[in-house]
């Protein structure tokens, strides 16, 4: 958690998301990029299996 709030994107998303409800948690779960950006900060490759 502490890389992704490191990178200038999603710091601002996670902040929202934290400070939000949920219908702000719906509204970046359509958003394919930051889905992408969250999956590799986290170590998730696209297809969704974990980077070793």
């Amino acid at each position: 958690m502490i890389c992704i709030k490191k990178d200038t994107y999603l710091e601002p998303i996670v902040e929202d998301i934290e400070i939000g409800d949920p219908i702000v948690m719906m509204r970046y779960l359509n958003d394919s990029e930051v889905l992408y950006k969250l999956g590799q900060a986290m170590g998730f490759g696209v297809s969704g299996e974990i980077d070793t």
